[in-house]
């Protein structure tokens, strides 16, 4: 398998360790980022942020495909993340077009609260297609007010793996609006960054 990686800047981003138990590492984690931050140590919000990146990391090993790699955005250093980003790849059996491929990542409008968002950018890895979408979901569709708009961030590129077709994915999502925009250019500089290397 062609080596997939992306630079990422430490002030925002945490790799997540997906071979570790999350508890084996992630106090460390949280502890050299207040070192660097100049936060003082506090035992009992130390338990507080590293139980909420537990929880969210522990839930990356119940997903299919599992990631390939992932990533959290925690700028705040004594707060839990703010969203995580996966890594990607999967074989394709034949050939595809990355236009047949983003439209397999697209949901129906029907669904969507925003009309979603397309552009096809440049990476050292090749064109990649950024898709942002605004869904709703509900349990009553005559409830309004039970409904949950999240704002997904996708991008795809397909590439080869020894002459074999493979589509590469970086994704998240966050359930704030403002804050999926805030953060977009962080997600563009990361994704973006996605090398290959033989």
């Amino acid at each position: 398998m062609t080596q997939v990686d992306l630079s990422f800047d430490t002030t925002y981003w945490v790799e997540v360790d997906l071979e570790r138990a999350p508890r084996t590492w992630v106090p460390g984690v949280v502890r050299e980022r207040w070192a660097e931050a100049g936060v003082p140590a506090d035992a009992e919000l130390l338990d507080a942020v590293v139980h909420a990146v537990v929880m969210v990391v522990e839930s990356l090993h119940d997903e299919e495909p599992a990631p390939f790699m992932a990533f959290l955005l925690h700028p705040d250093p004594d707060d839990g993340p703010l969203a995580v980003v996966t890594l990607r790849t999967e074989s394709l059996p034949e050939p595809q077009t990355l236009e047949e491929v983003a439209a397999q990542l697209r949901m129906p409008e029907e669904l969507l609260e925003l009309p979603a968002e397309e552009r096809l950018l440049d990476s050292p890895a090749g064109p990649v297609r950024r898709i942002v979408q605004r869904f709703v979901t509900m349990d009553d569709p005559d409830d309004l007010d039970d409904a949950t708009a999240t704002d997904t961030i996708a991008y795809a590129w397909v590439l080869e793996d020894d002459g074999n077709p493979v589509v590469v994915t970086v994704s998240t999502a966050f359930e704030d609006h403002d804050e999926a925009r805030r953060w977009l250019p962080q997600l563009d500089e990361l994704a973006l960054s996605l090398t290959l290397t033989p």
